[in-house]
């Protein structure tokens, strides 16, 4: 499978990878669209230091899940995030989510500009692999949270979603419950 990877500041290269395996409670998703925001600009002109991973806003199907994966299935359309903080570290309980460490490990595999990328088991049981409504598509997916979403704050659970999603009128809103940095418009985009 091909795969985009920072190799160094403004040096960005497609690599033929293979496609990840699973370990137990990973999923495999097939991507159909991925964002490109601000982080990965800044770290693709060297502003964030070295390295990083590319393509976070990912959304897709999932190809495979792993044996003791109940809550996702094949074919089923999902948003993806790459970070999940811990919700227990001192951090978290300030509400300051993308301080924590665990925050900081956890990502998708190889990257989100790859033809497939494995949520890690650690992302999917802290609810980071979130089920689309028909009415979302997939595009509008990598942009959500949407031009009507609503801060809130909600006490953080581990195996909850880490983002509600609600479609009306034909417009993407959604609920964070955990930390989102920041908003883009979902726009009306076409599947």
């Amino acid at each position: 499978m091909l795969a985009c990877f920072l190799e160094a500041p403004k040096k960005v290269a497609v690599k033929d990878v293979p496609i990840p395996k699973l370990e137990a409670g990973d999923i495999l998703v097939r991507m159909k669209a991925s964002g490109i925001c601000g982080t990965d600009l800044e770290k693709i002109e060297g502003q964030l230091g070295p390295g990083g991973i590319l393509g976070h806003e990912v959304s897709g199907t999932v190809e495979k899940v792993a044996d003791n994966v109940n809550d996702h299935k094949p074919g089923e359309r999902v948003v993806a995030h790459h970070h999940v903080p811990c919700y227990q570290c001192a951090y978290c309980s300030n509400g300051n989510y993308t301080l924590c460490n665990e925050f900081k490990r956890t990502n998708i595999d190889p990257c989100g500009f790859a033809e497939y990328f494995r949520v890690p088991q650690y992302n999917v049981s802290r609810g980071a692999v979130i089920s689309l409504p028909p009415e979302l598509s997939i595009v509008e997916a990598t942009t959500t949270p949407g031009p009507l979403a609503v801060l809130t704050v909600h006490e953080p659970v581990v195996g909850e979603p880490l983002i509600q999603i609600e479609v009306r009128d034909g417009l993407a809103t959604s609920v964070p419950r955990a930390a989102l940095v920041g908003f883009r418009n979902a726009g009306s985009a076409a599947t």
